[in-house]
């Protein structure tokens, strides 16, 4: 099983083995013939990280990539909401102070041109104000999650399995 990692229209790109400590321990106990294959890889979402900020999104998209995540970066709303037509995310990470149309805006159309079929949203921003969480929970983000991340929080949030508190 092999990490994917998509950055804009770029290639995929693998991440090695050597390179992806958590993935690699994932790969050793998981194959299409152990059993618990299926669960394990049940578990793993299809993730899209928006940030304007190329070195962050490549660092968010590369450190879900080692565990598992199969993942997508955009850097600016209309290539995320293409992004999200045509690669059918399960969650998307979204910064807040993008150019031209931010990270509140682009949710609101998310929301609207998915309808049930949006992906889960989660704000991850360098507003941190209680009137910016607010909004994000007005909008329909599941969480509010500050910058610099901490990087356990956000991959327990993806995680299916992990129940995170709501409009953090």
């Amino acid at each position: 099983m092999d990490c994917w990692l998509n950055i804009s229209n770029a290639e995929d790109i693998i991440i090695a083995p050597s390179t992806n400590v958590i993935g690699s321990a994932h790969r050793q106990r998981a194959s299409s013939t152990d059993p618990g294959f299926g669960a394990l890889e049940s578990r793993y979402q299809r993730v899209i990280v928006v940030d304007d900020n190329e070195d962050t999104a490549a660092t968010l998209a590369e450190i879900l990539a080692t565990t598992g995540h199969h993942v997508s970066v955009a850097h600016d709303a209309l290539q995320a909401l293409s992004l999200i037509a045509r690669m059918r995310p399960t969650v998307v990470l979204l910064d807040i102070g993008l150019p031209v149309m931010d990270g509140f805006e682009l949710a609101t159309r998310i929301r609207r041109e998915f309808g049930d079929n949006a992906p889960r949203l989660i704000a991850i921003t360098g507003y941190g104000l209680e009137q910016d969480r607010a909004r994000s929970r007005e909008i329909g983000f599941e969480l509010h999650l500050v910058k610099p991340v901490d990087f356990a929080t956000l991959v327990a949030a993806i995680d299916v399995n992990a129940s995170p508190d709501k409009g953090r």
